[in-house]
């Protein structure tokens, strides 16, 4: 339910950040933002039907690392298609061992 990453940057400078997150992705209500286990100090959230954009800055001091945890993650994949991918799988083996048994192989003999 998360996205990570790290900003580099000269110590003591400001940074930037502009991250937009499809809502087909990760849904937010609220989005928490923590930078090296921080809040930012500075947050602007704007969101339109398909995405949320999320604004803040920060100040470097070395590698720091970004993280924006929403409230659930939207699955690539629903529990009905990987189920019906699995019943495919084992249907499709069993038909095809079912073949081999009623197909022995031939062993080629010489002359």
């Amino acid at each position: 339910m998360q996205i990570s990453f790290n900003v580099t940057g000269p110590p003591g400078t400001t940074g930037y950040c502009n991250v937009t997150i499809p809502k087909s992705l990760l849904s937010d209500s609220p989005w928490t933002i923590t930078i090296d286990n921080q809040p930012p100090i500075n947050f602007i959230l704007i969101s339109n039907d398909t995405h949320s954009f999320l604004y803040f800055t920060y100040t470097h001091t070395s590698t720091l690392q970004v993280t924006i945890t929403g409230t659930s993650v939207i699955p690539e994949f629903s529990t009905t298609m990987i189920i019906f991918s699995l019943i495919l799988t084992t249907t499709l083996m069993i038909l095809r061992l079912k073949k081999r048994k009623s197909s022995p192989f031939s062993i080629p003999t010489k002359s």
